[in-house]
């Protein structure tokens, strides 16, 4: 009813892909999702913004980025270079399965191959 294009969840993998397909939507984790949905300006704005408003405990900007890049080192790996600093280790696991659906993540329009592409159709994931 509200039109969604993904639906964000950690367990993507309870997600069949007929019922994604039936819906229109894919199914995909946060990390993969911010990674490639988030731009580089929207991240660093957020961090700002998020530390900024931080009070117990207080978190510097770099502090916070390294936390997000516990659960999220998708997320984290292109912004290294504006927070430095040594990256926190990993926080369980990375998800089995990341994506699922039919939908690419990058273009919103052509259908997303295997869930080992990322959830990227051919021509984006061509850099095309």
């Amino acid at each position: 009813a509200a039109d969604a294009l993904f639906l964000v969840t950690d367990d993507v993998d309870d997600f069949a892909a007929v019922d994604l397909a039936s819906a229109g939507i894919a199914a995909v984790g946060p990390d993969l999702f911010l990674s490639e949905r988030t731009t580089r300006a929207g991240y660093r704005e957020a961090v700002e913004w998020l530390s900024a408003r931080m009070t117990s405990p207080r978190r510097i900007p770099a502090d916070l980025h390294r936390a997000i890049g516990r659960r999220h080192p998708r997320l984290r790996a292109p912004q290294a270079e504006a927070y430095e600093g040594p990256a926190s280790p990993l926080v369980g696991g990375a998800p089995q399965i990341e994506f699922r659906g039919w939908r690419c993540l990058r273009c919103l329009v052509n259908p997303a191959p295997q869930p080992d592409d990322f959830g990227l159709c051919a021509a984006c994931a061509s850099g095309g």
